[in-house]
Formats: C-alpha cells, structure tokens, sequence
C-alpha cells in the first residue's frame, strides 16, 4: 500500500472493514471529500448493502 493515493486508501480499508468487521475507516473519512470521492463512497454504499442484504438487493427495483 505504500504510495498509494489517499482515495484508494480509504477504499481498501472500507473493503477490509466489511469482509473483516474490523473499524479503519471511520464516518468522518468517508464524508471527507479529500479521501473518498463520490464513486468511491456510491461503491462503498452499495457493498455494504450487499454484505448486508446479499443478493435481494440487486434484484431491488424501486418498489
């Protein structure tokens, strides 16, 4: 991870919190413009609704 930009950091360690359960990435980082952009934070949302919710949520229309 050395040199890595610090928006990708900080999707590593959203990735690494939900398969883990551990807590490197805080409320604070994600709504950091500066460390997680708007496509980084709209994939982050959506894999936690998947670990969460498995695949009911992609068959999700709207209903």
């Amino acid at each position: 991870l050395s040199g890595i930009q610090p928006e990708l950091y900080s999707v590593y360690q959203a990735a690494k919190a939900i398969s883990t359960g551990s807590r490197n990435i805080t409320l604070a980082d994600l709504a950091s413009p500066e460390l997680v952009t708007d496509e980084a934070f709209h994939l982050i949302v959506c894999a936690l609704l998947l670990a969460k919710y498995g695949d009911a949520i992609l068959n999700f229309e709207g209903k």
